[in-house]
């Protein structure tokens, strides 16, 4: 099976899931075993990875009006990125995104690969 996310037009990420990414790691102390997992996940998305402006954060905090306390913080700044760029589906097993419909925002699990990749 082709990796998906290999495939450039369809896929990026934002900086701050290669932050949680370090985080999740250094917080299991799997770490130097963990920072191939980042640093192999920063060189496939190269190119692909969106930075977060101050901006970004004032409209994270703008979503809070309105989703808080159904999401959290840096799920709000992920979705403050994806209105900037114009994304409209996020690849991620937490159902919190779920709420993000009324924005546009379509969660697509990754449980479900098989159902959804022929759609990108």
């Amino acid at each position: 099976m082709k990796l998906a996310a290999a495939r450039p037009e369809p896929f990026f990420t934002d900086a701050e899931v290669l932050q949680e990414l370090l985080q999740h790691y250094l917080a299991l102390r799997t770490w130097p075993r963990g920072k191939r997992a980042v640093t192999d996940f920063a060189e496939l998305m190269r190119g692909r990875i969106e930075p977060i402006y101050g901006e970004d954060v004032e409209s994270a905090a703008s979503l809070a009006e309105k989703y808080a306390p159904l999401l959290a913080a840096r799920d709000l700044l992920h979705a403050a990125v994806m209105l900037r760029v114009g994304a409209e589906r996020i690849v991620s097993a937490d159902v919190d995104f779920d709420h993000l419909a009324p924005e546009g925002i379509l969660r697509l699990d990754p449980m479900g690969f098989s159902e959804w990749r022929e759609g990108l």
